[in-house]
């Protein structure tokens, strides 16, 4: 299979050790950090659906980080697609299924914001609550 370079999509395993420099980047106002595990049916649909909630929050000054952890449909493809048709979208391939917490622990290596919502992308828990997740957060709570 031949692979093709999307924008901001690494193509490369991450290294679970590695620390981005993110002193050149400028910061955005929210990072979204999903594992993605066999998606490819709900990802679309799950990435109008974050992003939609995203900029109804804090505009065009966000991210959203997808992690393929080893997906054996098409998810790294739609993924791909995301990524070349929207510029907020940041897709990690891992080599294989590494787990959930590590899948999010790569994502959350590439984040360019303070305040980073984790959601998985089934769609079992609606995009649409990141509105009252903001508010608690706003509210003084760490962790929603």
């Amino acid at each position: 299979m031949k692979e093709i370079a999307f924008p901001r999509v690494l193509l490369e395993q991450p290294k679970l050790g590695f620390v981005a420099d993110q002193a050149d980047e400028a910061r955005l106002a929210l990072s979204i950090v999903a594992p993605c595990y066999n998606e490819a049916p709900v990802l679309r649909e799950f990435h109008g659906r974050v992003s939609s909630a995203c900029r109804g929050e804090v505009g065009e000054e966000y991210e959203v980080v997808l992690v393929n952890d080893g997906s054996r449909d098409g998810t790294w493809s739609v993924m791909g697609e995301l990524a070349a048709a929207d510029p907020h979208v940041v897709a990690i391939n891992l080599s294989r299924n590494y787990g959930h917490q590590l899948a999010l622990t790569a994502g959350l290596q590439f984040t360019r914001s303070n305040r980073i919502l984790i959601i998985d992308a089934d769609l079992q828990d609606p995009p649409e609550l990141l509105h009252q997740m903001m508010r608690t957060m706003d509210g003084g709570a760490d962790v929603v």
